[in-house]
This record gives C-alpha cells, sequence and structure tokens, in this order.
C-alpha cells in the first residue's frame, strides 16, 4: 500500500520524473570522486533534544530493491547532517550481470512546494558492516562491477547484507530532507526509483504533519513518511519510534 502510494506520488512530481541524461549523463564515464574519510562515529544519544519521539532510520523500497537508511551521529553523539548511513538489504540477481547501476541523490522543497533536486550524485563509500573495512572508497555510480571481487562469488543481496553505505550528503545545514535512490539500465534509462526521508525526522506522522503545515504543497513530504497510512490509528508516538527503530541496522 505505501510502495504504491509512494510511486503514485513520484509520477506527480516533475523533481522525481528528471531523465537519467539529466543526472548522471546517460550512463557515460564520469569522473571518479575524490576518496572522503566520514567522521568518528559514536553510538545515538540515550536522550533526545525535543519531547516528540524522533525516528532515527527509515526504510523504502521499490519493484526489487529495498534501502534502510541511519542517521549518522559522530563521536561527540552530534547528528550530522552532512552524512547518512544507508544498507541495500534487496536488489535483484541480475544485478550482477553489470546491466544496471545505482546512484543517490538529495533533494528538498520549500515552503510555497517548489521541489529542488541538486544533479550531482551523492559520493557513496562501501563499507564491510562489521569491520567498517573500506570495499569502494567513493563512487557517483555504483555497479556491480566496483564491488565484484569482494562479493567473491556472493549473490549481490548476500553481499550487500554484509555491507552498509556511507552517504556525503554535503549537507552541514541539514536543509535537504529527502533521498533519491535511482536505478538505472546499463543505457542510463531509469529503471526504478526510490524516495525516502532522510533522518531524524518526527517518527509520529502525526508530528511530521504539524512540522511541515499539513496544508501546504509540502505535504508532498508527508506522504513519504514511512507510516503516513497508519495516521489516525491510536499509535502513540512511542510505538512509531519503536517501529521505526525495525528499519535500523
Amino acid at each position: 500500500m505505501k510502495q504504491q502510494k509512494l510511486l503514485s506520488h513520484t509520477l506527480q512530481l516533475s523533481l522525481l520524473l528528471l531523465t537519467a541524461s539529466t543526472l548522471v549523463g546517460c550512463g557515460k564515464s564520469s569522473p571518479a570522486p575524490a576518496p572522503e574519510t566520514p567522521p568518528a562515529e559514536g553510538a545515538p544519544p540515550p536522550t533526545q533534544s525535543t519531547t516528540k519521539p524522533l525516528a532515527w532510520c527509515n526504510q523504502g523500497n521499490s519493484n526489487s530493491y529495498q534501502l534502510n537508511l541511519k542517521a549518522f551521529v559522530d563521536s561527540t553523539k552530534k547528528v550530522r547532517p552532512d552524512w547518512a548511513i544507508g544498507k541495500v538489504l534487496h536488489l535483484p540477481s541480475t544485478f550482477a550481470t553489470d546491466e544496471s547501476f545505482v546512484s543517490f541523490y538529495r533533494w528538498k522543497m520549500n515552503g510555497s512546494g517548489a521541489s529542488s533536486i541538486d544533479t550531482t550524485p551523492l559520493v557513496t563509500q562501501v563499507q564491510n558492516a562489521s569491520t567498517k573495512q573500506v570495499i569502494v572508497p567513493g563512487v557517483y555510480k555504483l555497479s556491480w562491477s566496483d564491488v565484484k571481487t569482494a562479493a567473491n562469488g556472493m549473490s549481490p543481496t548476500d553481499f550487500f547484507n554484509t555491507t552498509r553505505l556511507i552517504f556525503n550528503t554535503r549537507d552541514t545545514a541539514g536543509e535537504y530532507q529527502a533521498i533519491k535512490m535511482v536505478i538505472y539500465n546499463k543505457s542510463g534509462t531509469v529503471a526504478e526509483q526510490i524516495d525516502m526521508l532522510l533522518p531524524l525526522f518526527y517518527a509520529d506522522p502525526a508530528d511530521y504533519s504539524l512540522d511541515l503545515g499539513e496544508a501546504s504543497p509540502s505535504s508532498v513530504l508527508v506522504d513519504l513518511h514511512p507510516f503516513d497510512d497508519l495516521k489516525n490509528q491510536g499509535i502513540t508516538g512511542a510505538q512509531y519510534k519503536a517501529m521505526s527503530e525495525g528499519f535500523c541496522f
């Protein structure tokens, strides 16, 4: 139900219909980004600065892919909007044929409902989830050829379940509210997309609606809330927070 709603909503936004040529140049080679080192990580703070429960993690789905996100907390227990952590939990076995690749983008909407996507892909680093060893230092476009050697015969889903993605969102001010995962065919044609809120955000969709103003065009973002379909069902903020923790990894 939520996936269908998001797919329908995607079709309504010119933002979400940008062509592959606009975003990554129709699959042609792009310069490799300079290697980047994320800040040292820390555990999420045991307390929060707001009385409304916050979602530290999120999940998004398309027909063939599933992406989970987690807020980046540095060693001083400060939430870093300029970084985010991802985990691909499901992708098709055909990804191993190198007939597709994936890029990630940041986007936002202002109070008047104007959407803005940064057409420069996020630099994405691939790490071993257990050891934090860097497998791919940083790419704009992630394909199987980037990780094939490290996968050592594993299927795409099995391999990516052992890894995590580190995104440099380039957003120290925390202005961008959402991330877009775009799956391209080898030719550069968009095959699938996932749009999801970047954590942190209010775990209760009603609180999130009030924060943005449900009557405003920014309700586009409200529709992206993972629990928007569960509003007005008597679920408490604490329960929503617990549900969101199920997306963590």
